[in-house]
């Protein structure tokens, strides 16, 4: 094990929607190069991605490839068949970004049901679906962390602090991937139960999308509540307060404008976690 230093996050309580994906697509996100990384952008253009892999577009509305013939796309069902770069987009695009996987197992450690309880291979269903669907509701208000489809997160795949490679031929399956991939979290709809634990990282070059890979995304909550005070608080009685002459003797006004901004700053660290407890909301973000 290894310590590591995490800021406050909110974290996305459902993997992201085939629905919340079209509207991606449907506002340009395969067309403007300001949201891909630039190698994403060569690669979407050189492959000429236009949506995710499998989906279908029909005269009228979209369709998905499935294990079992070709239906209609439930918009409901989680997003799956992505690459990095894609999600990496969508995340820009909504004004979010992917956890860590740092971030990620810490929150899977706050659910109260076992790591098998999922759409792992054995439900039978070969497919992600909607969240409420497969067993293993969670109390802390995390669904579908487990099963469905391996989440990209934002963090490459290295070794971790004191890592050294075993000898022989167990060597040349970790240590030699560590380069230019990335981390997945969670198992999917085809992944065996004996397979997994919330430990385990998978790992993809960043334009695949034949596994079954999906997202949800995180914000961070310290800068949120830093923008938020310098946008609506500090410039009404910062120029004032803190100029030589108000040092000593500030008025009446400005301190009650102090008091007020002290006040504010106390209680958004005490709702928001900024001392470090992670924050789950029951209906996406807030």
């Amino acid at each position: 094990s290894h310590k590591v230093l995490l800021n406050s996050f909110r974290l996305m309580n459902r993997l992201v929607t085939c629905g919340e994906y079209l509207e991606f697509i449907e506002d340009g996100g395969y067309a403007d190069p300001l949201l891909w990384l630039s190698d994403g952008w060569d690669t979407l253009s050189r492959e000429q991605w236009r949506a995710p892999l499998y989906w279908l577009r029909t005269d009228e509305d979209w369709e998905i490839a499935t294990l079992s013939g070709i239906r209609p796309l439930d918009p409901h069902e989680p997003l799956a068949h992505v690459s990095f770069y894609e999600a990496a987009a969508y995340a820009r695009w909504a004004g979010k970004r992917l956890p860590t996987e740092a971030e990620w197992e810490m929150s899977s450690r706050t659910l109260k049901t076992s790591s098998a309880c999922g759409n792992f291979l054995e439900e039978g269903n070969f497919h992600p679906v909607p969240s409420g669907c497969a067993p293993g509701v969670h109390t802390s208000g995390l669904s579908q962390m487990f099963g469905d489809v391996w989440e990209w997160t934002g963090s490459a795949y290295l070794p971790y602090p004191g890592y050294q490679p075993e000898p022989g031929p167990l060597a040349e399956y970790n240590s030699k991937f560590m380069s230019n991939q990335m981390v997945l979290r969670g198992g999917s709809c085809a992944t065996p139960r004996n397979h997994f634990r919330p430990t385990y990282r998978n790992f993809f070059q960043c334009d695949k999308r034949l596994p079954e890979c999906g997202s949800r995304m995180t914000v961070f909550e310290f800068a949120s509540a830093f923008c938020r005070l310098q946008s609506n608080l500090i410039p009404q009685f910062i120029p004032s307060l803190f100029t030589p002459a108000r040092i000593l003797s500030p008025t009446k006004k400005e301190l009650a404008e102090t008091q007020v901004a002290v006040a504010y700053c106390i209680h958004f660290m005490k709702s928001s976690a900024i001392y470090g407890r992670s924050e789950f909301t029951c209906s996406g973000f807030t």
